[in-house]
């Protein structure tokens, strides 16, 4: 049971997420479901959704989640909150790390490096051939994860994000 984070700058991302874990849920923007079979995917599997700029489904997203870490399960968000317009790295909102320390929940970092080629966030088509890397950095353990600012966390796992995504770049 942990809290997975990832740069997010297409919606190619989320399949990676589908192709890494036997079993996770994804955390993403309520109108995602009804995306043919991506949103089908995430319903099936029990993911969470939430309506953004909703204090209200915020509160009850944290609750799930904390709800689904005590049960042992895992969860998958994004915490640059959506996807990059242009690929780069976009600062971190502090929220799953709140959600991993409510929990007492270990956070594994991981960089997503050629996903914004592949298909980019105005794009239709995905663009072959393109090398997808999914690369799991070092977890910040449940101790440390409580103990630290959610905010300095946020900061600190996105630039090791940010370090691995750099080394990647073509």
């Amino acid at each position: 049971s942990c809290v997975y984070v990832a740069n997010h700058s297409s919606q190619l991302d989320i399949f990676c997420g589908f192709a890494s874990f036997k079993h996770l849920r994804f955390v993403s923007k309520r109108s995602m479901f009804y995306v043919p079979f991506l949103g089908w995917g995430m319903a099936l599997i029990g993911s969470l959704g939430i309506e953004r700029g909703d204090f209200s489904s915020m509160k009850r997203l944290v609750r799930q989640c904390v709800d689904l870490l005590g049960r042992d399960d895992a969860i998958f968000l994004f915490p640059e909150g959506r996807r990059s317009p242009d690929g780069t790295l976009q600062a971190f909102k502090p929220g799953p790390f709140q959600i991993a320390a409510s929990a007492h929940r270990p956070v594994v970092p991981i960089a997503i490096t050629g996903t914004a080629r592949a298909l980019p966030k105005r794009g239709f088509l995905v663009n072959f051939p393109v090398e997808i890397t999914i690369t799991f950095l070092e977890p910040v353990a449940a101790e440390r994860v409580v103990a630290t600012e959610p905010r300095v966390l946020a900061d600190e796992i996105r630039t090791r994000i940010a370090n691995c995504v750099e080394g990647h770049l073509p």
